[in-house]
């Protein structure tokens, strides 16, 4: 909610062609929220968008795609647009971005968010961010090539939480991730 309560008070603020897409999560509907909060805004301002719309078809046709800390920043970054990720810094934020900070823009207070979109569309920022994206995209995926089972078991192995011991490998590894699911 804060992130709609910001965006709600730099609407007036931001430039006249900037029209914001809102598009709730699945498991976060904010659509009464949205119309509650931007009723006094022209709709030429804001559009709600339906939850199973086609997001890489909204991204694509955005300059900027403004949100909280999501893996749909990691979506704007692999189709070419620069994320704003408003972070109040009130709950841990655990998201992907948060370790991007070179792919994305930053800002954690309402009155920094007008000036963070406003920096997010213009052309040097956006190139400067471009140029960063495909490391920050490396960075955050890797190669999964392989069998599952294996790859745990060398990861189990790196940690000297699996003896050497080939007989066993497959029976132990089994039995550890049993029971990290257990708890």
């Amino acid at each position: 909610m804060a992130l709609l309560t910001a965006v709600a008070s730099v609407l007036p603020d931001l430039p006249e062609h900037v029209t914001l897409l809102f598009r709730s999560h699945y498991h976060c509907r904010l659509e009464d929220e949205v119309r509650r909060l931007f009723a006094p805004f022209p709709t030429v301002s804001w559009r709600l968008v339906k939850v199973d719309a086609d997001l890489h078809r909204y991204i694509r046709a955005s300059e900027a795609v403004v949100l909280i800390d999501s893996t749909t920043g990691l979506e704007a970054i692999a189709l070419g647009r620069p994320p704003v990720v408003f972070d109040t810094r009130t709950v841990m934020n655990i998201g992907p971005l948060g370790d991007l900070r070179d792919a994305a823009l930053f800002c954690h207070m309402p009155l920094q968010l007008r000036g963070t979109i406003e920096k997010a569309l213009r052309p040097d920022v956006r190139a400067y961010l471009a140029s960063a994206w495909p490391a920050a995209l490396a960075r955050t995926f890797h190669s999964l090539d392989g069998r599952a089972d294996q790859r745990f078991v060398e990861f189990l192995r790196a940690y000297a939480l699996l003896p050497e011991r080939p007989d066993h490998d497959a029976r132990r590894a089994a039995m550890l991730a049993d029971r990290a699911c257990e708890t």
